[in-house]
């Protein structure tokens, strides 16, 4: 049985047909890790809450002290709504916020550099994974749709190309 051989335009085709659905699977990935850092903003403010409220109610924290955590938690909490709208702006302030807590907490006792290691690291690497896929994603479904809603944003094939 002898095969037929495509042309050089039914390649063409093949080919142009499998960039566009790489890109879209690139989307979809950029989309996902989108996501995750807005619910990372959302996860660390209602542990901060929740932090506050036990250190106030059962450890007896001072007030001023669950004052300080209590408003950092509305700040992440905050930050997620905002990145419903402005993804790159509030995952920068998140970034900055946080690295700014944690840095403050090392220089006050240097054993805070370990204690949580684990979650510190998970945390940065989401926003900031955040915030470079952010970078990936077309610009053309950053700027005409003002970040309306980035993740349900219809995509065109000449977003992809």
């Amino acid at each position: 049985m002898a095969t037929q051989r495509r042309s050089p335009e039914e390649v063409a085709k093949s080919m142009e047909a499998a960039k566009k659905i790489k890109a879209q699977q690139v989307l979809k990935e950029q989309k996902s890790r989108i996501k995750w850092a807005k619910y990372a903003l959302l996860f660390i403010g209602i542990l901060q809450s929740v932090v506050t409220v036990v250190g106030y109610f059962v450890l007896r924290w001072s007030v001023m002290d669950c004052a300080i955590d209590g408003i950092i938690g509305l700040m992440f909490i905050g930050l997620y709504f905002l990145s419903q709208e402005k993804p790159k702006a509030a995952f920068t302030v998140g970034l900055l916020i946080f690295g700014i807590i944690q840095l403050t907490l090392i220089l006050i006792d240097e054993r805070n550099l370990v204690r949580g290691i684990l979650m510190k690291i998970i945390i940065f690497s989401t926003l900031f994974g955040g915030l470079n896929a952010l970078k990936r994603i077309p610009a053309s479904l950053l700027g005409k749709k003002g970040n309306d809603d980035l993740l349900d944003a219809p995509v065109s094939d000449q977003d992809l190309i």
